[in-house]
């Protein structure tokens, strides 16, 4: 029970609406058709927990409130009846078929309870997802995808406001290290939020303090922090790793290049790939790999071009799928992309984004696929099939989400959320999208 959010509406002019009210736990999509004779309906679809019948409020126009009545089968609403009168062409009588959610599709889901830009999103073995920091106060919420809804849980003991890392443990905590407050203070500080309890507490620090750096657990359960950069000074060219059984951090060894705002990838061989980032004000072409059973990084191919804030995803084969990003003057987004494959260790071309994306979020798809969202300046998305190497506009997002976090979830959707909306300011907003 309790208030659910609508996945999706569209108005007609002048049109109020408000949240639906279920006496049943549903999660309602509004969508909007012209039938036969021209008119158009209204129709709902959606999905619930638990059996029976349920009520769903609609819209509200012209001091009308219209309602579904449906029945809930192993969690579907299957059949609903719009309840309402005829209004200026606006047909809200008969009966709709209800579906579920349309694939390829993005719907709006529950808001985050404040607006976040550059936040850390964690998928937790529980199936929720922990949000942290891209606020004031270092505050951190949980999505609940059966409710589609957020709500807070316990604030970070450093007030990160961004650019910090979070990493899920074997264990089931998560590690959040690093990051700036708002004032621009960078941190060495680390903490763990316990999914049981709610709350953080503070473990280890790192030997400097690190913003932009990268976090990744490794195969043995440590977790390799390499990168970043603090204070304005250049990136720093040395690694760490955080052992969770002693909750300390100890040095590693040290990247051939420091790198600031690096991805890192995990291969499926144990090793990290590094790629791009900033350095010195320029953006390495030179890639590197990390080897866990020696401690040491060695250079391996170079990127066919040199690129800053582009994405790297693991892909099905092994291979590593490296999209967008700036060139070193920052005068262009990149629509390029290549595979690095850990064969052979050198990078070639793929087919090209329908646009040039840099910050952009890239989700790897339970089908092997890879969801691509933001970084264009606009609500458009795609998707990089890996088997025929083309990417693909998929459906557009609701708003406009820059540098927002992307996550998938156990049932195979994605939950995007937060980041800077159309106007430039941090958004509360969140969408999930169905592949």
């Amino acid at each position: 029970m309790g208030e659910n959010p609508v996945e999706r509406v569209v108005a007609p002019s002048g049109a109020s609406l408000e949240p639906p009210v279920p006496t049943a736990q549903v999660n309602v999509a509004w969508y909007q058709r012209t039938d036969s004779s021209g008119q158009i309906r209204w129709y709902p679809a959606g999905r619930g927990t638990g059996s029976g019948a349920a009520t769903v409020a609609g819209p509200r126009w012209g001091g009308r409130r219209f309602r579904v009545v449906g029945l809930l089968v192993g969690g579907l609403l299957v059949v609903g009846l719009l309840v309402g009168l005829n209004v200026g062409g606006f047909s809200t009588a008969g009966n709709a078929a209800l579906h579920p959610a349309v694939p390829g599709a993005f719907s709006s889901t529950g808001s985050m309870t404040i607006p976040r830009e550059s936040q850390t999103a964690t998928l937790l073995k529980d199936g929720r997802v922990l949000i942290t920091g891209g606020d004031e106060n270092g505050s951190a919420e949980l999505f609940d995808p059966k409710s589609g809804s957020f709500h807070a849980t316990g604030s970070m003991n450093f007030p990160r406001a961004g650019s910090d890392t979070a990493t899920l443990l074997d264990d089931g905590m998560v590690l959040i290290a690093g990051g700036v407050d708002t004032q621009e203070n960078d941190s060495a500080t680390a903490e763990l939020y316990d999914p049981a309890t709610g709350k953080f507490r503070s473990t280890g620090s790192m030997s400097v303090a690190r913003s932009n750096a990268t976090a990744t657990l490794l195969k043995n359960g440590d977790v390799l922090i390499a990168g970043g950069a603090a204070n304005g000074v250049d990136p720093y060219t040395s690694a760490e790793l955080y052992d969770p059984a002693t909750g300390t951090f100890r040095l590693t060894g040290s990247p051939s290049v420091g790198r600031d705002g690096a991805t890192a990838t995990l291969l499926k061989n144990g090793e990290v790939l590094i790629v791009g980032g900033e350095t010195w004000g320029q953006a390495p072409a030179s890639a590197e790999l990390y080897d866990p059973t020696t401690g040491a990084f060695r250079l391996t191919g170079s990127t066919t071009v040199a690129r800053q804030y582009n994405s790297a995803t693991l892909l099905p084969s092994g291979k590593v799928l490296i999209a967008g990003g700036m060139e070193v003057d920052m005068s262009m987004s990149y629509a390029s992309a290549e595979i690095y494959d850990p064969a052979t260790g050198k990078f070639t071309r793929t087919g090209s984004m329908t646009e040039g994306r840099q910050m952009q979020a890239a989700t790897a798809l339970a089908d092997g696929r890879v969801l691509i969202t933001g970084g264009g300046h606009d609500t458009s998305a795609e998707i990089y099939d890996p088997s025929s190497g083309t990417f693909a506009t998929t459906g557009s997002l609701v708003e406009d989400l820059e540098g927002g976090s992307a996550t998938l979830l156990q049932d195979g959707r994605v939950l995007v959320a937060g980041g800077f909306s159309g106007d430039g300011g941090a958004t509360a907003d969140a969408e999930l999208f169905t592949p």
